[in-house]
């Protein structure tokens, strides 16, 4: 190979040389430059021939090397240096500054108003600071006239109504419905796949070990590898409350112990931790029905690129049971959404297997292509826009998103009235804000952008 590029570069180098075309004629010229780069192509050839090593490089390339199994959580360098807090639609180092000279109507979130002390304080120990003499039952809770502070017999304490009170909601959970239309076309082990089911469980105390439950009754044990809990920074922490064996469930907790993580971060230690080929992401209050995970794995083993999201239903907490089943899921179901010119999605329906943006919530993936794509953005922060991100960025590096008619999960939705479904995951508003326009920076083409920065949030 050196002897020939050595001679084409003599022939390219007569070539361009005045001097050199007066010594040469111009066809001997050309034969020279003809033979060297023949010579150079089949050296390159008798390589790739005998050379296995690069053969086997290039027609069957090696795959992603996978990446390390996270033990245990560890946590963002903003957050070890000041312990910022959520004030509601804003967020502060402490409570004590989240009011910022406008009183109590900017002191929600993790914190919450004492009138006795015109102050904002951190929820945890409002029942306590804010109070003038220490509660030690139920007459004296109620004698503080704290409207945001109960008694709590199970912990023999005066606390924050946000704060879980075991036995204080019902737990009822009940096994998935039977789906008598379903067969599965072919047994689900012919696949070689496994499942790492992901569950991020911000103080999701009424519903975790439920939704736990329900994902190991509907998922066949050959398949299912193992389901995580990410206890982000919730109190009282989940594990102890679980009260069956961890082992029976193939279950695994992972605790955030110095400050909430948010939504995108556990979601993405969960999938550093997860071992199963594929990851399914769930909320920590579902319940999937029997067969939701058979066009998982059918579909990513046909393409390891392949994302699929279930039919998304309702949830009835109070009963477990499931709600809202369409009629049609084929056309109809919550699955598929696209994209706006303010950063954000909307649902839609259509005939056609496609998923431009999906919602985020559910979703199951191969753990390999969720890491060669780069896993969640890890400078979002909190929740919401890593929905955009992870859809666009899946279909621009040659993926693809597909909706599963036959999978249905049942989702408790937030409602208004109901403070059972109220939201546990703090949403500073500017960072939301600031996901969805990081979103639209990394991926939307400028005239998008442009039409994005007239709107008014942004």
């Amino acid at each position: 190979v050196r002897d020939a590029a050595a001679t084409t570069t003599t022939a390219m180098a007569a070539l361009s040389s005045r001097r050199g075309t007066t010594n040469r004629p111009k066809k001997k010229q050309g034969q020279l430059l003809f033979y060297g780069i023949t010579t150079c192509l089949l050296a390159c050839l008798w390589l790739l021939a005998t050379d296995d090593e690069i053969y086997s490089e290039i027609y069957f390339p090696t795959p992603p090397t996978r990446r390390p199994i996270r033990q245990s959580i560890s946590y963002k360098a903003e957050l070890n240096d000041t312990t910022k807090v959520s004030c509601g639609g804003h967020s502060a180092p402490t409570c004590s500054q989240c009011p910022q000279g406008n009183g109590a109507n900017w002191c929600n979130g993790e914190c919450a108003w004492c009138d006795r002390k015109q102050d904002c304080m951190d929820k945890k120990t409002l029942c306590s600071s804010c109070a003038p003499a220490v509660a030690t039952d139920e007459s004296s809770c109620q004698a503080l006239n704290l409207e945001a502070c109960h008694w709590c017999p199970q912990t023999t304490e005066c606390s924050h109504v946000d704060k879980y009170c075991p036995g204080k909601e019902p737990m009822m959970w009940k096994p998935p419905e039977p789906e008598p239309w379903f067969s599965p076309p072919n047994p689900i082990t012919k696949y070689g796949k496994t499942l790492s089911v992901v569950l991020p469980c911000g103080s999701e105390h009424a519903f975790f070990a439920r939704t736990v439950k329900s994902v190991f009754a509907t998922t066949p044990p050959e398949i299912l590898h193992e389901i995580i809990v990410i206890d982000d920074y919730s109190d009282p922490p989940l594990e102890p409350l679980f009260e069956e064996d961890p082992a029976d469930y193939k279950l695994k907790f992972l605790r955030s112990e110095q400050h909430q993580l948010g939504l995108i971060d556990a979601k993405h230690q969960g999938a550093e931790a997860a071992s199963g080929d594929i990851v399914v992401f769930f909320d920590c209050h579902c319940k999937p029905a029997n067969g939701y995970y058979e066009p998982f794995v059918r579909e990513i083993s046909e393409n390891y690129k392949r994302v699929v999201v279930p039919t998304i239903t309702g949830l009835d907490v109070s009963t477990w049971t499931e709600t809202s089943r369409p009629q049609n899921s084929a056309t109809s179901g919550l699955s598929k959404c696209y994209l706006t010119f303010d950063a954000n999605f909307k649902w839609f329906n259509d005939d056609k297997p496609w998923v431009p943006i999906m919602s985020g919530g559910l979703l199951a993936i191969s753990r390999d292509w969720f890491f060669e794509i780069g896993g969640h953005d890890q400078e979002m922060q909190a929740w919401g826009g890593e929905n955009l991100d992870l859809s666009l960025r899946i279909w621009r590096c040659g993926g693809e998103i597909v909706y599963a008619p036959t999978s249905f999960v049942g989702h408790m939705w937030r409602v208004q009235n109901k403070k059972e479904t109220k939201l546990k995951y703090k949403l500073p508003a500017e960072k939301a804000l600031g996901n969805r326009a990081r979103a639209l920076k990394a991926h939307a083409p400028d005239f998008f952008r442009n039409k994005t920065v007239m709107f008014p949030e942004f």
